[in-house]
């Protein structure tokens, strides 16, 4: 269990998500260093804090709450939805990383791509 099992979707719709369940604030963009917008990635983690995470830790009282915080969040994990979810994102990042220039490469680029494709 870790901090991005009490967030809403999973944390794929979070803009600093990495991999490895981790935040990604690294600067770093294609190996190159890149300016971060420090005060919107630190913002972001703290709503993550106050609005999910620690309102539902707070609420629990005892150990045995705890492990059964533990045993819903992992079950959690294994549902159609999260795994539809982390599918449809590992897919969309493969994706930019095999079609789209690292300059020009959203969605939305994705998509037009497919609909013109017969």
């Amino acid at each position: 269990m870790n901090q991005f099992d009490f967030l809403p979707y999973y944390r794929l719709l979070s803009p600093y998500y990495g991999s490895k369940n981790m935040y990604k604030i690294d600067g770093y963009q294609d190996y190159l260093p890149m300016d971060m917008p420090v005060e919107d990635i630190c913002g972001h983690i703290g709503e993550d804090f106050e609005n999910y995470i620690l309102p539902e830790l707070c609420a629990v009282k005892s150990y045995n709450e705890f492990l059964e915080l533990r045993t819903q969040k992992l079950k959690q994990q294994n549902e159609k939805e999260k795994r539809l979810l982390q599918y449809y994102y590992a897919a969309q990042q493969t994706a930019e990383v095999l079609i789209c220039s690292s300059d020009n490469c959203h969605i939305n680029n994705l998509v037009n791509m497919r609909k013109t494709w017969n």
